[in-house]
């Protein structure tokens, strides 16, 4: 199910995660255990504001190979982390961590399928006034068509 989305006009989604976890915890009430990103969406600053709200954040590790290559540890403490930073750099060198980081792709990757699919990649609308409806429509198709599958409705 699609639990939260928005659009904006950043080309990335770098900096969304914090917002994007303030409003899943709003709307439900409750705040995940975990929070399993993609590396683009997860910087240091929110993956501390995350953390600092109980939920274990569980991404891919930025440029892990390129540190790895040069002698580097990715999971060391930099000069730049936080306390909260330098846990989630720990955790994500546990098996884990890493088997929850594994089931992403088949969990998250189906609904953005599903869009694609349907041509959601390329909006015929401009504007964020005109592109927010049209998404939350395929949300709210692809939630609606989920829940017929699983016989909810």
């Amino acid at each position: 199910m699609i639990v939260s989305m928005d659009v904006t006009n950043n080309g990335g989604d770098g900096g969304q995660m914090s917002p994007t976890h303030e409003t899943v915890c709003e709307t439900y009430g409750k705040t995940p255990a975990y929070y399993v990103v993609d590396s683009g969406f997860s910087t240091i600053e929110n993956i501390t504001a995350v953390e600092e709200l109980d939920s274990r954040v569980v991404a891919p590790m930025t440029h892990e190979d390129r540190i790895t290559n040069r002698g580097g540890d990715p999971h060391a403490c930099r000069t730049h982390d936080t306390d909260a930073m330098f846990a989630f750099r720990q955790r994500m060198t546990t098996e884990d961590s890493k088997a929850i980081l594994k089931q992403r792709p088949s969990i998250v990757e189906y609904p953005n399928a599903f869009c694609h699919n349907r041509s959601l990649h390329q909006f015929r609308v401009r504007s964020l006034e005109k592109v927010r409806p049209a998404t939350l429509w395929y949300a709210f198709t692809f939630n609606f068509l989920r829940k017929l599958h699983l016989g909810v409705l």
